[in-house]
């Protein structure tokens, strides 16, 4: 890995790990780092609501078949690839840099599983 690529890598580290980016994902964006698609005349929905529809077009766009495997490359605490796989029965492998949203991502997929 070149030195620019280490330098890169250290910022984003740097960055997710900040107090700002923890706190504002886990409490504003309840886990997720983006934000949701709003509908026309559903602009009152709740951002949970608005990050799932985000998510569902997402699944359409993609087409993918049951049981199909997907990586979910920066997955964070996992919101993401647990809610893709329940809703649409696929194998969602998480990877991402930070070891804390890692940890977090496996207690969160330990907990829909039981």
């Amino acid at each position: 890995m070149s030195k620019n690529n280490i330098i890169s890598q250290q910022k984003v580290k740097n960055y997710f790990n900040s107090i700002e980016s923890r706190l504002g994902y886990a409490y504003l964006l309840k886990g997720r780092k983006h934000f949701g698609y709003y509908p026309k005349g559903q602009e009152n929905i709740s951002i949970i609501e608005a990050q799932e529809n985000m998510e569902d077009i997402l699944a359409k766009k993609l087409s993918l078949k049951s049981e199909s495997l997907v990586l979910d490359a920066g997955c964070g605490e996992g919101k993401v690839a647990i809610y893709l796989a329940k809703k649409y029965k696929l194998n969602v492998t998480g990877i991402d840099l930070l070891d804390w949203a890692i940890n977090n991502a496996n207690k969160n997929a330990q907990r829909e599983r039981a």
